[in-house]
């Protein structure tokens, strides 16, 4: 857990601080930060006494006991106070949950340590997964472009025309494509084209559960062209399962 003042050095994990106005005239805010464990022992779901997630070392790496990574999930509550031109967090207090004294509906308070969150998963595996290592380990900001279900090219290679189009470049690490109208054009200059095959997910199951939807298939292609900024034609076709493999 962690805490800011707006008008301050960042965020630390005590609340000691004096929160100012963030500007003359402007309002106070304070800030409370909740970074979720990140570490999963890979066997229970609930705690059974133990804690079955714990948080990562510095340098991002799980224990020997917890070693499934999650992924970080973090909440800030940010509170604007107009209200107010100065604010002493160590004072603060937190409502608890409320319960039942002589009849009555009693709040009962805590310190600003005992803030906590809770986190549900609304998302398919699918979508956790795509967020997970299509997104966060890309460092990319996919935003609310989240699929509802999505699988990765099953094949790619390329193909050239040439005295080298009988060889096999399925194990290739990189995609090459070449397309040249100079001279006599391409029946004298090499051509190369990129072949990626995909599998279309399915749609859900539980189709008639979503009234209205319209869904939609994207194709996703990372790093594009690496060589020029030159655009590159993408063309598809439906095949059968068997048309070509990487590797015959």
């Amino acid at each position: 857990m962690s805490f800011l003042c707006a008008n301050g050095n960042g965020y630390t994990n005590t609340a000691d601080q004096i929160c100012g106005l963030r500007s003359k005239g402007d309002a106070v805010q304070f800030n409370i930060g909740i970074m979720f464990p990140d570490c999963w022992d890979g066997k229970n779901l609930k705690a059974k006494g133990t804690k079955n997630a714990v948080y990562s070392d510095s340098n991002g790496q799980c224990p020997a006991d917890h070693p499934v990574k999650l992924a970080k999930v973090n909440m800030n509550i940010a509170y604007v106070l107009p209200q107010l031109t100065s604010l002493d967090v160590s004072k603060i207090q937190l409502s608890l949950d409320p319960q039942m004294i002589d009849g009555q509906l009693t709040p009962l308070w805590g310190s600003i340590y005992t803030a906590h969150g809770d986190f549900m998963n609304a998302w398919t595996d699918d979508a956790a997964k795509f967020m997970a290592e299509r997104c966060m380990n890309y460092t990319m900001d996919c935003g609310t472009n989240i699929p509802y279900s999505y699988s990765d090219a099953e094949a790619d290679t390329y193909v050239s025309n040439q005295n080298d189009a009988d060889t096999n470049y399925g194990t290739a690490p990189v995609l090459l494509v070449q397309d040249d109208w100079r001279n006599s054009g391409r029946d004298q200059n090499k051509q190369i084209l990129a072949l990626m095959k995909f599998k279309i997910p399915a749609l859900p199951s539980n189709i008639e559960d979503y009234p209205g939807v319209t869904f939609q298939y994207k194709i996703r292609v990372y790093n594009g062209n690496t060589s020029d900024n030159t655009g590159v034609s993408i063309f598809f076709y439906p095949t059968d399962p068997d048309s070509w493999e990487e590797i015959l």
